[in-house]
């Protein structure tokens, strides 16, 4: 009896298949800072192409993404330049000023310096142009929500100058049902005090007066009326049926993920005794004593051949048909798995 050379090989892709299914997920999900630094510096030239072009909400959502990935002090600086563009002079002044504020990297190029040093110099400018804003509310209005284009106003901001960006601003007092509401419109550099009031609640209406009612002197007798007939009650449709999961998805989950168990501990227990076999079948010959072991790790080689294949199919043909029954109208759904020789085929209809 003579043993197959490949076996080790052979097996050895069987686990590195295995482990790829398994790991593969993890894989998606692992940063790569070397390759968010070459998607940032794709983003970055694309972004300056688009904002030539003139298409400045494209060339500003890709500055984002290239920030988001590789946040460095150009990058920075390129988006607060858009931003201040856009009139956004509040988010544009934030992202100036923490330029400064980044760590320098030993790589730092001059350009990276020079970001840093212009970037103090446009926050200044930027910070003078923000329009600001007071809001006080009158002391009659005490303990009413106010709102700053629809969002709550922390209370400790009353009184205090909001920095907000030029344009068209709605602020708002609520008190229960009633709400006063103002709309302001802001210029570059401008300081502009709000004073709210909220409105008294509207009066309870007054009671409807009583009305007298006479005394009949006389009673008439009216003839009864006729029933009136009864409408026909209402036909409630009946609700759809429900498609029921198809007793081949759990099966073959479930036998698919036997097979796959087995195939991996036949496999397991093959790999164990080919360093056994190795040292006693010398040039691919095996003496008899070694013929036990031999078929044995024969037997276990072609299980675990057999056994994972048709546990990947059954788990692949268990998934496509839960899929497809989950998708589709109640329907009667038939599904047979045969042998062709050259592998597994699954029949039916769904």
């Amino acid at each position: 009896m003579t043993m197959r050379s490949n076996d080790r090989i052979r097996w050895a892709w069987c686990f590195l298949f295995v482990a790829s299914l398994v790991a593969a997920p993890a894989r998606v999900y692992a940063g790569d800072p070397a390759a968010d630094r070459d998607e940032a510096k794709r983003l970055y030239v694309e972004a300056k192409r688009l904002r030539t072009q003139g298409k400045r909400a494209e060339a500003l959502e890709r500055f984002r993404q290239a920030h988001e990935l590789a946040p460095t002090p150009v990058l920075r600086l390129e988006l607060a330049r858009m931003l201040e563009g856009e009139a956004k002079l509040v988010e544009a002044h934030r992202l100036l000023a923490s330029i400064e504020e980044m760590p320098v990297s030993p790589t730092e190029t001059q350009k990276g310096k020079d970001a840093r040093a212009e970037a103090r110099t446009l926050a200044a400018s930027v910070g003078a142009r923000i329009p600001k804003v007071t809001i006080s509310v009158a002391p009659s209005s005490q303990g009413a929500q106010v709102l700053l284009d629809g969002a709550p106003l922390p209370s400790d901001t009353l009184g205090a100058e909001i920095p907000l960006d030029p344009g068209e601003h709605r602020v708002s007092l609520v008190r229960g049902d009633v709400t006063a509401e103002k709309t302001i419109t802001l210029a570059e550099g401008e300081r502009v005090p709000v004073e709210l009031r909220a409105p008294d609640p509207a009066p309870p209406p007054a009671p409807a007066p009583s009305a007298s009612v006479p005394v009949p002197t006389t009673t008439t007798t009216a003839p009864a009326a006729a029933p009136l007939p009864l409408a026909p009650r209402p036909t409630l449709a009946e609700p759809a049926p429900r498609r029921a999961l198809t007793p081949w998805v759990p099966v073959s989950f479930a036998a698919g993920g036997l097979a796959l168990a087995a195939g991996l501990v036949t496999g397991g227990l093959a790999m164990s005794q080919v360093d056994r076999l190795e040292r006693g079948c010398p040039s691919n010959a095996c003496p008899p004593p070694y013929h036990d072991l031999l078929a044995a790790h024969q037997a276990l080689t072609t299980t675990s051949s057999v056994t994972i294949p048709v546990g990947a199919a059954l788990l692949v043909a268990g998934a496509v048909t839960w899929v497809v029954t989950k998708n589709r109208s109640a329907s009667p759904v038939t599904a047979t798995l045969r042998w062709t020789g050259a592998g597994l085929a699954v029949d039916g209809a769904w």
